[in-house]
């Protein structure tokens, strides 16, 4: 599911960004003389975060105290200084330079951090990084209730056409007898009909295109996939496999009849699970 979230203290910002993905996959970016820490953000993000292409940004806003030294490099400053007054004297230029302008030559200054105590390090990076976690969380729990309400109202959606298809089936052994009597009228015009070999043939057919077990099947499926909204932990696999199960259900009651209005309910019923299965892939 996407989000974002930050947190900040003295020393660390922190901007996590996550976008939909079937496995939790981090990357993380840390300033320099911090890689050490890699292992730990990632095995306490993964504590929180199940699925998902999660980009963890910590910017450092102060040095740790005792851990970086300036340097300024008067030697590199003083041959600055040497050819820029070379060059106004060669131009008849007059030199202005300030100390200023000198300070923002490059390699002038210098950071030099020392080893840093990976464990006091962490204690300051823990913090931002648990925070933008949970502003992220918290913005992935908005956007998941607002799937869920768009998915619980497509369910109900479906359960009303099962319900409809329900009642349709009861019929469907008729209507094959009527129309398979009415077919044979048509072959053999005023000569006599076997019923008992017309009884045999509808029976034949009844069982052909029978969808009362995918009508209970699909039933079935769709009070899962009720129980399984409301869960806590994490359910989009399982959602997942319900929704390919559903599907199959409805593809072999649509090659099994050709009555309309079953299948104008059919269509209904595959297109509302093209979109939840679009936004299944937004739950973890």
């Amino acid at each position: 599911m996407t989000g974002y979230g930050k947190g900040s203290n003295e020393y660390f910002k922190v901007e996590i960004r996550s976008l939909n993905h079937k496995a939790c996959e981090i990357r993380i970016r840390l300033p320099q003389g911090f890689m050490l820490l890699e292992d730990k953000i990632r095995s306490y993000t993964k504590e929180r975060l199940s699925r998902g292409r999660v980009d963890i940004f910590i910017e450092e806003e102060k040095p740790l105290d005792g851990y970086t030294t300036l340097k300024i490099d008067e030697n590199l400053m003083r041959e600055f200084l040497n050819q820029l007054d070379n060059i106004s004297k060669s131009i008849k230029l007059e030199n202005d330079l300030k100390l200023s302008h000198l300070l923002n030559m490059p390699d002038i200054i210098t950071l030099k951090r020392d080893s840093i105590d990976e464990e006091m390090a962490w204690t300051y990076i823990r913090e931002p990084l648990g925070e933008a976690l949970e502003n992220l969380n918290e913005m992935k729990l908005k956007e998941g209730e607002r799937i869920f309400q768009d998915i619980r109202k497509r369910i109900d959606g479906m359960k009303g056409a099962l319900q409809r298809i329900k009642s349709k089936a009861a019929d469907l052994p008729r209507h094959t007898k009527e129309k398979l009597e009415k077919r044979l009228h048509e072959m053999l015009g005023e000569r006599e009909i076997d019923e008992n070999r017309l009884m045999l043939e509808i029976a034949i057919l009844a069982d052909r295109y029978d969808i009362t077990e995918e009508i209970v099947r699909i039933g079935s499926h769709i009070s899962q996939f009720e129980s399984m909204l409301g869960h806590d932990e994490s359910i989009g696999r399982e959602l997942n496999f319900l929704s390919q199960e559903l599907n199959r259900e409805v593809n072999t009651i649509s090659s099994k009849t050709d009555n309309l209005e079953i299948i104008q309910d059919i269509l209904f019923m595959k297109n509302e699970l093209e979109k939840i299965r679009e936004q299944i892939q937004n739950i973890e």
